[in-house]
């Protein structure tokens, strides 16, 4: 049986805030998530909230070539995260260039 972890929830210490600030253009926020004990979710509302923004990186022919092999079966969230982007920026690219998912009923 898996066991569920249990994140932290609540407010946000100031301490965590100028973590999240200080670690966000360095590591993906699955990365700072674990390190604060929070989910990704949460994660990503807090940069949000802080207005916090990521350059964009252009697209690696490996990453499109991963993109294209796996979005039809694969959660587009399992995608973002080993990609290292944002789920807008893996749904953006996909639609750019023509992928569609499978429909899990067929």
């Amino acid at each position: 049986m898996a066991k569920h972890r249990k994140y932290k929830k609540g407010p946000w210490a100031k301490e965590e805030e100028e973590l999240v600030k200080k670690l966000y253009p360095a590591i993906s926020n699955l990365e700072i998530a674990g390190k604060l004990n929070r989910s990704v979710c949460s994660v990503e509302r807090k940069t949000s909230e802080l207005g916090l923004r990521r350059r964009q990186v252009d697209w690696s022919n490996e990453d499109i070539e991963c993109l294209k092999k796996e979005f039809a079966t694969t959660s587009t969230w399992e995608i973002a995260n080993k990609l290292d982007r944002s789920l807008g920026a893996v749904r953006r690219k996909a639609f750019e260039i023509g992928l569609e998912k499978k429909r899990r009923w067929k």
